[in-house]
Parts: C-alpha cells; sequence; structure tokens
C-alpha cells in the first residue's frame, strides 16, 4: 500500500488522533478533517468558479456539490447589499435618462 504522509521514513497509517489533538490545541474540537474540503468547495463557489469546484475538489456529482450551497446571514446580508446597488444604479441612470430627454425637449 502507498501513503502519501509519512513522519521520517515511516509511513503514516492513521492521523486522527493528532488531528484531535490539533483541532483541540486551537480550540476547534471536534473539526473533521472533511471540513476542509466542504469549506474549499464553498470558497470556489462563493469566488465565482463554482463551475470549477467539482473538478478542483475531485467531486464526480454535481448533486453533492450543490449541497454545499449552505447560506448563511452573511450571504443574506451580502445579497440584500448587491440588490439595492442595482436598484439604486436603476433610478440613477432613469433620472439621467430623464434629464438628458428633457434637456431635448427644451432645446
Amino acid at each position: 500500500m502507498v501513503h502519501a504522509f509519512h513522519r521520517g521514513p515511516e509511513p503514516i497509517h492513521d492521523f486522527r488522533k493528532a488531528w484531535a489533538a490539533v483541532t483541540k490545541a486551537v480550540g476547534c474540537p471536534g473539526r473533521l478533517f472533511h471540513d476542509l474540503r466542504r469549506t474549499g468547495v464553498r470558497n470556489l463557489i462563493r469566488a465565482g468558479v463554482a463551475q470549477s469546484a467539482m473538478l478542483i475538489s475531485g467531486h464526480k456529482d454535481a448533486k453533492i456539490i450543490a449541497r454545499y450551497k449552505i447560506v448563511d446571514a452573511g450571504d443574506v446580508q451580502d445579497a440584500m447589499q448587491k440588490v439595492s446597488a442595482y436598484e439604486a444604479r436603476k433610478r440613477e441612470d432613469r433620472r439621467l435618462r430623464l434629464e438628458v430627454e428633457n434637456r431635448g425637449q427644451k432645446a
């Protein structure tokens, strides 16, 4: 069997104890190693490269990737700010259009 991780010349067969110790030491006990993959996929999706997420993460099924599209309060706040900015741009565009039309009618 080929092992990806080694400590010196010895292969590491199981890193669960080391993982548990590290997560406890940094104040995140109970975190799973898989949480890193999930976070990576979510970051790819939020960065706007969702199409590449499957290729990068090695997922074979888009349904699995879709399960990572978890929405939190920050996502909702960001979405509402984007909608507000969009609406403000629309109002400003309309105001400018009307201003130009009014100038044309006065001339």
